[in-house]
């Protein structure tokens, strides 16, 4: 007997992972938990005569090949198998003693199958093309995750060209939050714990239930409303837990860090279930955690351009424009007497030139509510200014007054273009 099998709480890329591994191992039997997101159970409820049938899985299990997709712990049903094939995207990258199968660094499961599918040149059907499509849009967070591929791109790309049902793709990958998901975040963000860690913007959020369907389009609503760098979600009833985090940053692992408390997952999504933790230990262990192990992020100093090109507040408005054209900047910060008092940009230029007045000192037309940071501000709460306050360059200066450098959007862009290089070479 050959049994294909994944792990509890079935969401999309485990899903469509046992359809695709059913179709390489076509003799073996698809044996499903029975815990499934919402968006999983409404799918199958739409296309179950269109896809492999499957059987619940049951306690007490033997087989002679087990093979586990989206996953590398076999469930505890599976009392007995003699060979163990696996398709996993999680961490360690590293196949056990003994088994077989592919253990990747990609953004889905189902990229390795569908690697594996194409190669022996196997067909999908259209509802298996676009429960592929499923998977990767929600497992990569529409391809935004740090842990996307390359090869997640090119699943995608031949899943364009044969086709698939973008509609059933936009109806399931954008489920609306039912009432009760509703209610639960609300109550969620009126008891939001928010931590700023070496600069990072971590918020933590619990509420008294063991299970919650459709956990990650919560958590995905928390992101979009907080803006945080990084996000964990505990469901937690008298003393155990379900633990879920996700991170928008290479600097923080969430995987290691809900590794650390028995779970697994990658850097970006993970997940852990607890026993006999209250609530206040588990976040206590969390921080705990986070402190030791974050990477510092980077800091004003470490980003801006210096020394700063600055120009005197009698300096005309004509001569501030030849500089800019000269130059290629986009603004200069304003100083008398060494002290920065403004900052003069093209925007300000552009308003003054409508009436002539090239001659007049840039005095009368700089910003004069001067927006700075500390040479030790996060680049992220640079980020976040620079958004909210509609500005394009903020200067550095310390606690003396001084003019240390200076940070623009160009700085900010070439950090995060960096920082893609580093995740994806």
């Amino acid at each position: 007997m050959k049994v294909i099998t994944t792990h509890n709480y079935v969401d999309f890329d485990a899903l469509a992972s046992l359809i695709l591994a059913k179709k390489i191992f076509s003799q073996a039997e698809i044996l499903i938990p029975q815990n499934l997101n919402k968006g999983v159970k409404d799918f199958l409820s739409l296309y179950k005569d269109e896809i492999f049938p499957m059987k619940a899985l049951a306690e007490h299990v033997v087989c002679e090949d087990l093979i586990l997709v989206d996953t590398q712990k076999p469930p505890a049903e599976i009392v007995e198998f003699k060979n163990g094939i696996v398709f996993d995207h999680h961490p360690p990258f590293l196949l056990p003693a003994g088994w077989s199968g592919r253990i990747e660094a990609v953004g889905a499961t189902v990229t390795l199958l569908l690697q594996e599918i194409l190669s022996r040149k196997l067909q999908l059907s259209n509802a298996e093309r676009t429960l592929t499509a499923l998977a990767l849009y929600t497992d990569t967070l529409s391809f935004t995750t740090t842990s996307t591929a390359f090869a997640d791109i090119e699943a995608l790309f031949y899943l364009w060209e044969n086709g698939f049902n973008q509609t059933m793709l936009q109806r399931f990958a954008n489920l609306p939050l039912t009432d009760k998901q509703q209610d639960i975040l609300h109550e969620l963000l009126e008891n939001g714990m928010v931590l700023t860690i070496k600069g990072y913007n971590i918020q933590i959020f619990s509420t008294r239930q063991d299970y919650v369907h459709g956990v990650n389009q919560i958590i995905k609503s928390l992101m979009d409303i907080r803006g945080a760098d990084c996000i964990f979600l505990i469901l937690h009833e008298k003393e155990k837990a379900l633990i879920v985090g996700r991170s928008i940053t290479e600097k923080i692992n969430v995987g290691k860090a809900l590794g650390n408390m028995g779970g697994g997952g990658h850097a970006g999504a993970a997940s852990a279930r607890v026993l006999e933790m209250k609530l206040e230990d588990i976040v206590t262990q969390l921080k705990k955690y986070l402190e030791k192990n974050i990477e510092a992020g980077l800091l004003a100093k470490h980003i801006m351009s210096a020394p700063v090109r600055t120009i005197d507040q009698m300096t005309s408005v004509s001569e501030a424009e030849e500089l800019m054209n000269k130059l290629g900047h986009n603004g200069f910060v304003v100083v008398d007497k060494g002290k920065t008092v403004g900052i003069f940009s093209r925007r300000d230029l552009m308003k003054v030139k409508k009436h002539g007045l090239g001659h007049a000192p840039v005095k009368g037309y700089m910003s004069k509510k001067v927006l700075s940071v500390l040479p030790e501000t996060p680049v992220n709460q640079i980020q976040k200014t620079m958004v909210e306050k509609d500005i394009g360059r903020l200067p550095v200066i310390d606690e003396l007054g001084n003019l240390k450098g200076i940070v623009t959007r160009t700085d900010l862009l070439r950090v995060y273009q960096e920082e893609q290089t580093r995740t994806n070479p």
